[in-house]
């Protein structure tokens, strides 16, 4: 792990988010789906709405470490689940963001 993410992993949302005023925070409604909350990574960013071909072509683009960003329009359409994200992490990949719904979760 590099130096920057062992740093990453040390502090918290707020204090980054406090110590840097252009840092976004994700909206509430965004729930994690894993025990793997925290994601480190350049974005690969995705935008789809009623088909999920352009996440799993998301996937398989990115590259190792990188974490996929869905923009999927807060759609209730699932874009994303528990199969996907366990290629995607056997793939490398940092994590799966996913701004719709998501499904085969516990």
């Amino acid at each position: 792990m590099s130096e920057l993410a062992e740093q990453f992993y040390a502090v918290g949302t707020t204090a980054i988010c406090d110590a840097d005023k252009t840092t976004r925070v994700m909206d509430g409604a965004l729930r994690a789906r894993s025990a793997r909350v925290r994601l480190y990574g350049p974005a690969f960013t995705v935008r789809c709405r009623e088909d999920f071909l352009a996440v799993l072509q998301a996937v398989e683009l990115a590259s190792p470490g990188e974490v996929v960003i869905v923009d999927g329009g807060a759609r209730e359409t699932a874009l994303a689940g528990d199969m996907l994200d366990r290629g995607a992490f056997a793939q490398g990949r940092g994590g799966i963001i996913v701004d719709a719904c998501y499904r085969d979760s516990a």
